[in-house]
Protein backbone atom coordinates (compact mmCIF):
# COMPACT_ATOMS: atom_id res chain seq x y z
CA UNK A 1 0.00 0.00 0.00
CA UNK A 2 2.76 2.43 0.80
CA UNK A 3 4.33 1.79 -2.74
CA UNK A 4 1.09 2.51 -4.48
CA UNK A 5 1.10 5.85 -2.48
CA UNK A 6 4.83 6.64 -3.78
CA UNK A 7 3.70 5.73 -7.29
CA UNK A 8 0.93 7.63 -7.08
CA UNK A 9 2.78 10.62 -5.81
CA UNK A 10 5.52 10.29 -8.69
CA UNK A 11 2.95 10.19 -11.14
CA UNK A 12 1.03 13.61 -9.94
CA UNK A 13 4.46 14.90 -9.78
CA UNK A 14 5.35 13.96 -13.36
CA UNK A 15 1.78 14.84 -14.94
CA UNK A 16 2.18 17.89 -13.16
CA UNK A 17 5.52 18.81 -14.95
CA UNK A 18 3.98 17.61 -18.10
CA UNK A 19 1.28 20.30 -17.53
CA UNK A 20 3.48 23.12 -16.58
CA UNK A 21 5.53 22.85 -19.82
CA UNK A 22 2.40 22.26 -21.93
CA UNK A 23 0.94 25.63 -20.53
CA UNK A 24 4.28 26.97 -21.44
CA UNK A 25 4.11 25.68 -24.95
CA UNK A 26 0.95 27.00 -25.16
CA UNK A 27 1.82 30.77 -24.21
CA UNK A 28 4.73 31.25 -26.46
CA UNK A 29 2.82 29.94 -29.63
CA UNK A 30 -0.46 31.78 -28.57
CA UNK A 31 1.35 35.19 -27.71
CA UNK A 32 4.40 34.83 -30.10
CA UNK A 33 3.06 33.63 -33.03
CA UNK A 34 0.36 33.83 -35.84
CA UNK A 35 -2.15 30.92 -36.64
CA UNK A 36 0.29 30.49 -39.45
CA UNK A 37 3.48 30.33 -37.81
CA UNK A 38 4.92 33.77 -38.58
CA UNK A 39 5.97 35.55 -35.94
CA UNK A 40 3.98 38.45 -34.26
CA UNK A 41 5.39 41.47 -34.92
CA UNK A 42 5.46 44.81 -33.01
CA UNK A 43 6.00 47.81 -35.09
CA UNK A 44 8.64 50.07 -33.18
CA UNK A 45 10.47 53.49 -34.36
CA UNK A 46 14.09 53.40 -34.08
CA UNK A 47 16.74 55.67 -35.76
CA UNK A 48 18.22 54.60 -39.47
CA UNK A 49 21.87 55.13 -40.70
CA UNK A 50 20.93 59.01 -41.51
CA UNK A 51 19.53 59.57 -37.93
CA UNK A 52 16.56 59.88 -39.08
CA UNK A 53 13.11 57.53 -37.08
CA UNK A 54 11.88 54.41 -39.53
CA UNK A 55 9.29 52.26 -38.67
CA UNK A 56 10.66 49.14 -37.97
CA UNK A 57 8.63 45.47 -37.68
CA UNK A 58 10.35 43.53 -35.02
CA UNK A 59 9.45 39.88 -33.77
CA UNK A 60 7.71 39.94 -30.12
CA UNK A 61 9.52 36.97 -29.28
CA UNK A 62 12.66 38.94 -29.17
CA UNK A 63 11.44 41.39 -26.68
CA UNK A 64 10.72 39.55 -23.35
CA UNK A 65 12.96 37.20 -21.56
CA UNK A 66 11.62 33.70 -21.42
CA UNK A 67 12.04 31.25 -18.34
CA UNK A 68 10.48 27.68 -17.78
CA UNK A 69 8.84 26.48 -14.34
CA UNK A 70 10.04 23.28 -13.44
CA UNK A 71 9.40 21.36 -10.34
CA UNK A 72 12.38 21.33 -8.03
CA UNK A 73 11.28 19.78 -4.87
CA UNK A 74 8.46 17.69 -3.53
CA UNK A 75 8.00 16.64 0.19
CA UNK A 76 5.11 14.93 1.48
CA UNK A 77 4.16 14.22 5.47
CA UNK A 78 1.33 12.12 6.53
CA UNK A 79 0.39 9.97 9.37
CA UNK A 80 0.27 6.77 8.65
CA UNK A 81 -0.80 3.72 10.58
CA UNK A 82 1.90 0.42 10.81
CA UNK A 83 0.65 -3.14 10.89
CA UNK A 84 2.51 -5.99 11.92
CA UNK A 85 2.62 -9.46 10.00
CA UNK A 86 1.02 -11.36 12.06
CA UNK A 87 -1.71 -11.01 14.83
CA UNK A 88 -0.32 -8.93 18.22
CA UNK A 89 -1.09 -12.43 20.29
CA UNK A 90 1.21 -14.56 18.11
CA UNK A 91 3.44 -11.52 17.55
CA UNK A 92 4.55 -10.66 21.86
CA UNK A 93 6.42 -13.92 21.88
CA UNK A 94 8.89 -13.29 18.74
CA UNK A 95 11.50 -10.62 18.39
CA UNK A 96 10.60 -8.03 15.85
CA UNK A 97 8.04 -8.71 13.75
CA UNK A 98 8.33 -7.43 10.10
CA UNK A 99 5.75 -4.16 9.70
CA UNK A 100 3.99 -6.00 6.60
CA UNK A 101 1.39 -3.27 6.16
CA UNK A 102 0.88 0.46 6.19
CA UNK A 103 -2.16 1.85 6.34
CA UNK A 104 -3.33 5.06 5.18
CA UNK A 105 -5.98 7.17 7.27
CA UNK A 106 -8.60 8.90 5.77
CA UNK A 107 -11.65 8.76 7.45
CA UNK A 108 -10.87 11.44 9.23
CA UNK A 109 -11.33 9.45 12.67
CA UNK A 110 -8.46 11.69 13.59
CA UNK A 111 -11.60 14.56 14.66
CA UNK A 112 -9.93 17.11 11.94
CA UNK A 113 -6.76 16.91 12.21
CA UNK A 114 -4.14 17.35 9.09
CA UNK A 115 -3.70 14.11 7.40
CA UNK A 116 -1.12 15.27 4.98
CA UNK A 117 0.87 18.21 4.27
CA UNK A 118 2.50 18.55 0.61
CA UNK A 119 5.13 21.34 0.13
CA UNK A 120 5.63 21.81 -3.63
CA UNK A 121 9.62 24.33 -4.51
CA UNK A 122 9.61 25.47 -7.97
CA UNK A 123 12.66 27.02 -9.83
CA UNK A 124 13.04 28.85 -13.13
CA UNK A 125 15.14 27.16 -15.52
CA UNK A 126 16.96 28.23 -18.81
CA UNK A 127 14.45 28.43 -21.99
CA UNK A 128 14.43 25.15 -23.71
CA UNK A 129 17.32 24.77 -27.10
CA UNK A 130 14.59 25.20 -29.67
CA UNK A 131 13.42 28.41 -28.04
CA UNK A 132 16.53 30.40 -28.23
CA UNK A 133 17.49 29.00 -31.60
CA UNK A 134 14.15 30.53 -32.67
CA UNK A 135 14.70 33.56 -31.12
CA UNK A 136 18.47 33.66 -32.50
CA UNK A 137 17.56 33.58 -35.98
CA UNK A 138 14.42 36.20 -35.45
CA UNK A 139 17.23 38.18 -33.81
CA UNK A 140 18.14 38.95 -37.65
CA UNK A 141 14.96 40.42 -38.16
CA UNK A 142 16.28 43.75 -36.44
CA UNK A 143 18.39 46.03 -38.23
CA UNK A 144 21.26 47.44 -36.82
Amino acid sequence: MLDEIFQGIYSSVVEAQNAIEQHYLGEVTEDYFEADGSPKMVLVRLPGKDGQLREVHIPAITLVPHYGLAIDEVSVKMKVKLSSSEDDKEAKGRKGGKIRRIISDFSNREGGKELATISIKFRGKDPPEGLARIKDNLIKFIPT
